[in-house]
């Protein structure tokens, strides 16, 4: 028989893991802006910053005159992503997410991916998420360590005044 409590606990039990949250720094990539919001107090209330000191160990490995796969190799272990890379005339310069706070910035010769000079930037992460197809509203994105990046107002997917929406600094 479908009486209304076992109907409701069916239906509970397809929605439970729906609305099951992961951990705060993966909620920041949910769709969902209440979902975002929440996450983003949870990392406000409990982030805790790495000191510059913590990655002193990987960077006194890392030297001018090193390869680039020697880096890479050094670096394997701590699963950096690799940032957008720029380029000029010899040379070229390229960033390594260490983690959701540090960057390592590296320099290298064009010729055999050689290290000229590398510096560890402090950069928190920006978790982008797109809005739903058609959005309208104020959609806010966050740093991994839960502050408000900025805020974007759109209207049908797109701002009222152009086709690009408008962007809101924190």
């Amino acid at each position: 028989m479908n009486s209304p409590a076992l109907l409701l606990a069916a239906a509970m039990t397809l929605l439970v893991p729906a609305l099951a949250m992961a951990s705060p720094r993966e909620d920041l990539a949910s769709p969902s802006q209440e979902v975002r919001d929440k996450a983003a107090a949870e990392l406000r209330a409990s982030f805790r910053s790495t000191p510059e000191s913590g990655w002193t160990p990987v960077l006194d490995q890392i030297s001018k005159g090193q390869t680039k796969k020697q880096i890479m190799e050094l670096l394997r272990p701590y699963h950096v992503t690799v940032e957008p890379e720029m380029a000029s005339g010899q040379t070229h310069a390229e960033s390594y997410r260490l983690d959701d706070e540090w960057i390592l910035q590296c320099g290298f010769l064009n010729e055999g991916d050689i290290l000229t000079g590398r510096a560890l930037a402090r950069s928190i992460r920006q978790v982008h998420v797109t809005p739903p197809g058609k959005f309208t509203g104020k959609w806010v994105l966050y740093f991994a360590n839960g502050q408000k990046s900025h805020e974007i107002l759109y209207q049908d997917g797109n701002s009222p005044e152009s086709s690009s929406p408008i962007i809101r600094m924190a």
